[in-house]
């Protein structure tokens, strides 16, 4: 089959219609030449429902599908030159595809995927027709499941194009990210409203996993947005957390967040990776981010993950502090860091940043010993002895020194 040049939407969106980057796999002994045909397929599939495209030439790969990590490395650096451009990714196999190739492409797409198989026919089952994708969809999903890269899958299990069962498929596969941004509007007016029917400065929500089981989102941009706004909100229902993020926001006035003490950074003594899925404040990270699908609730429930905000943490001085309560008093510390920085490799989840802490191995050891939780509370700015004031003499909570 003659092969044909679809460039005309390879340079970005045609006007604001949702857009899909296309993606074919190829595998060495397999009938390449049917990728051409499913690229026609595929992209008329795709327009005539309504939608817009984009596809990596088709001259730059063998059959213009994906089969060696090469051509895996090769288009994802072409969909991070288009990043912004597409909604989602649509993994098309005609044939039985590379496992290889195609998570080398996809495993940082940060969209949604859609696994979509070509069913083989009756009559066509020589070797130069058959198509085998039923059982490649299985080899890949199997990989991505492996390496926690979330996907969609629909019924049926292979699908020809054009057909209505497919068509349907688009229109469940393009309501997804509307779907779940309408959910999330839904939940932060009915957060507003509690805020102001109550008239509170804090609010410790608990954000799984029924929010994930039951509405299909996770509402940490939504936390991040909070912050933001100057309401302090805590996730995973940490009240502590809230108590201190409230006094810092005061103290600093600036948003404050709350992290967990999540990583070592390498052999260094005195650094740890903070990191939590997406509650950051944007005026505490180096951009705004961009909101994503949570990697942990996808892989096992694919597509209940959407609402995170991942970025990096900004460089500066902070404040970290944190609280329990213990035979009815309010219990807190306080010490002084700075983030770094270091750099997090891009492929980490979520929100974080490398923090440097003094004698941070000898802090551990006394939050450990004193009992206190896996999160810290991280402010703007050093105000741990305007912490120390207001909690001490004015509010008469019981003060732990951690710093010697």
């Amino acid at each position: 089959m003659k092969k044909k040049n679809y460039n005309r939407k390879e340079n970005g969106m045609m006007g604001k219609r949702m857009t899909f980057a296309l993606a074919f796999c190829n595998r060495g002994f397999m009938p390449g030449e049917l990728i051409y045909g499913a690229r026609e397929d595929m992209i008329k599939a795709v327009t005539d429902a309504g939608y817009d495209y984009i596809a990596m030439d088709a001259e730059l790969t063998r059959f213009g599908g994906i089969e060696t990590r090469d051509e895996g490395l090769l288009y994802a650096k072409w969909l991070k030159e288009h990043e912004g451009q597409y909604d989602g990714v649509i993994f098309s196999m005609p044939i039985f595809a590379d496992e290889n190739g195609a998570i080398t492409a996809l495993q940082d797409a940060g969209v949604p995927i859609l696994m979509q198989a070509y069913p083989d026919e009756i009559g066509k089952m020589d070797f130069a027709h058959r198509r085998d994708a039923f059982c490649g969809k299985f080899s890949v999903t199997d990989v991505f499941t492996q390496y926690q890269v979330p996907f969609t899958v629909m019924k049926p299990h292979v699908v020809y194009p054009l057909s209505e069962a497919f068509k349907q498929n688009l229109r469940d596969f393009a309501a997804v990210p509307e779907e779940k941004k309408n959910t999330l509007a839904k939940i932060s007016v009915v957060i507003d409203e509690y805020i102001e029917s109550y008239h509170l400065d804090a609010i410790a929500l608990r954000c799984w996993n029924e929010m994930e089981e039951i509405l299909r989102v996770c509402p940490c941009v939504l936390l991040s947005e909070l912050n933001d706004r100057g309401i302090t909100a805590s996730c995973e229902i940490d009240m502590c957390s809230a108590i201190t993020m409230r006094a810092m926001s005061l103290a600093s006035e600036t948003p404050a967040t709350v992290l967990d003490w999540n990583n070592n950074y390498g052999e260094d003594e005195n650094k740890v990776i903070l990191f939590h899925c997406g509650p950051v404040p944007k005026s505490l990270m180096t951009d705004k981010g961009k909101v994503t699908s949570h990697k942990m609730f996808d892989k096992n429930d694919p597509g209940s993950g959407c609402g995170t905000c991942e970025g990096r943490i900004r460089p500066g001085k902070v404040t970290l502090s944190n609280c329990q309560t213990k035979d009815g008093k309010i219990i807190v510390y306080a010490s002084e860091a700075a983030f770094t920085d270091d750099p997090v490799e891009e492929a980490f989840f979520g929100c974080g940043g490398v923090c440097e802490i003094s004698d941070m191995q000898g802090k551990m050891i006394r939050l450990a010993r004193g009992g206190f939780k896996h999160h810290t509370s991280v402010g703007a700015g050093h105000m741990k002895e305007i912490l120390k004031e207001a909690f001490t003499t004015y509010l008469g909570y019981v003060w732990v020194d951690i710093d010697n």
